[in-house]
């Protein structure tokens, strides 16, 4: 025991123990990554030779309809000629009811085929009004994004199923960071933590953990744990290294909780 002047001359200080929720923070490296939900591949959807190029080179913006490229193929062409065909059979007038009914799931039979090689029911419709059958098709951005990968180039031949163009759509991308086992206690699914950018200095962005891998990296002996971030503004691209920090709330128990999800499971 001391006295209360020999306390303050040896600076000391006294808390009460008391049972309480513990507080800590984990500090992780990663990097952002693109939201492997929001890449699409373009792919040739039959044989064909590229004949024009409205997207020639990566890192482009596209929005969702944009003109990507035209690309010629004998065998669209031939679908083309058997739609017209089967729609001059089906508008055919004073046909018998079985003649009707076999024209008309010909004709179906027909169209189908024509949108499994990548025609939309707005170009079949157009086909069929202009009754002229296209040597070559307009191929359009599914998505709004950014070309990550482009494998095309004017006059080259492209077989079915090979790809085009990768598209990643950057309003959303994935913060990847890496936690050691020792952490691995001290994680769960929700929890709120912030995170820095050299390339923004001084801006602090915040999230929430979103995934943690079931599995540890055999050599690194880490597990990949992983936000979703909101990316409306851009301001984040894939590539960009990250530190962070994860608010680590236990209770009496030494278990992790999770405030922000209280209630709603």
């Amino acid at each position: 025991s001391l006295s209360e002047s020999a306390a303050e001359l040896a600076q000391i200080a006294t808390t009460p123990v008391r049972l309480s929720m513990a507080r800590s923070e984990v500090h992780l490296s990663g990097k952002i990554e693109y939201d492997e939900t929001r890449v699409k591949n373009i792919s040739a959807w039959f044989p064909g030779r590229i004949e024009h190029l409205y997207v020639d080179y990566t890192g482009i913006p596209v929005s969702r309809g944009d003109h990507l490229l035209e690309i010629y193929s004998p065998e669209l062409y031939s679908t083309q000629s058997e739609l017209l065909q089967a729609f001059t059979r089906k508008s055919q007038p004073d046909q018998s009811t079985s003649s009707q009914s076999v024209a008309n799931s010909a004709y179906a039979a027909v169209r189908e085929k024509a949108k499994l090689l990548g025609l939309s029911d707005d170009q079949i419709d157009s086909i069929i009004r202009q009754n002229k059958a296209r040597s070559v098709l307009q191929i359009n951005s599914p998505i709004t994004g950014i070309v990550t990968h482009k494998n095309a180039v004017e006059g080259k031949y492209v077989g079915t199923g090979e790809q085009i163009y990768s598209i990643a759509d950057l309003s959303k991308v994935w913060l990847i960071l890496e936690a050691y086992e020792k952490d691995l206690p001290l994680l769960a699914y929700g929890q709120e933590l912030s995170f820095t950018v050299p390339g923004l200095p001084g801006q602090i962005f915040n999230a929430h953990i979103s995934y943690i891998d079931p599995l540890v990296d055999p050599v690194k002996r880490s597990i990949t744990v992983r936000a979703v971030l909101d990316n409306t503004s851009r301001l984040l691209k894939p590539g960009m290294l990250a530190e962070a920090t994860i608010s680590v709330t236990l209770n009496a128990s030494a278990k992790v909780i999770t405030p922000d999800m209280t209630g709603k499971w």
